[in-house]
Parts: C-alpha cells; sequence; structure tokens
C-alpha cells in the first residue's frame, strides 16, 4: 500500500531470527532482541542458489501445500537489506538465503516491522 521507498532498516542489521509463526492470515518472523517481521502480503523465499524455495500471498491460507519452508532462516542472521523496487523489500541472510516481501495491494499494508513501521 504505501510501498518500500526510503525506508531506514539498519536497526535489523544483525537480528537473529528465534520465532516463525504462521498464522491464517499472516506470517511472523520474531527476530533478536525484540523486532519482528510481520508479512500480511506476498513474500518469496530464495536459496543459496536462488532457487524459489517457498512462497506465499495474501489469502493463501487455504493453499494446498504438505510443508512451509521459512523454517530454513531460525537461527540465521540478517546480514543485508535491499529496497529492490518500490514494491519489492529483500533480506538476505548469513546463509545467503533470501526473503523477499512483495507489496502486492493497493488496498491493505503489506507488512509491519517492529519497532514501528508499517509498509
Amino acid at each position: 500500500m504505501y510501498k518500500f521507498t526510503g525506508l531506514n532498516l539498519s536497526h535489523l542489521i544483525e537480528c537473529e531470527v528465534i520465532q516463525i509463526a504462521h498464522a491464517a492470515h499472516n506470517l511472523l518472523i520474531s527476530l533478536d532482541p525484540k523486532n519482528q517481521i510481520n508479512i500480511f502480503g506476498g513474500w518469496r523465499l530464495f536459496d543459496e542458489s536462488g532457487a524459489v524455495v517457498d512462497e506465499g500471498y495474501e489469502g493463501d491460507e487455504k493453499a494446498d501445500r504438505d510443508a512451509y519452508r521459512v523454517h530454513h532462516l531460525l537461527t540465521h542472521v540478517i546480514e543485508q537489506y535491499e529496497i529492490v523496487s518500490p514494491s519489492v523489500l529483500a533480506f538476505v541472510f548469513e546463509n545467503q538465503w533470501r526473503l523477499e516481501l512483495i507489496d502486492d495491494s493497493d488496498m491493505h499494508e503489506c507488512c509491519s516491522i517492529t519497532p514501528n513501521i508499517r509498509v
């Protein structure tokens, strides 16, 4: 809704993924010590070779799937973030896996990043 332009997320660099929770309408990634990435919209997870290994989108809570693969981010640290485009924000982890958040709605927020950033 608001796009990813002009974000300063440097406070997330070197934060470790300590918990991942999947709910009916969101994916919540808890970071050390008290930061969170709460995803309501689209997202894609890439492994170190660049292959898409998991993805989600708004409304996929009823998708027919056997498992999620986001658990591969547990205990890994965010090395950097990149605003790929106004509608795509990427986090790169020290294991070289990459999580992209996709602002795919003109009507709803696609994520909130605490402390106090909503996109």
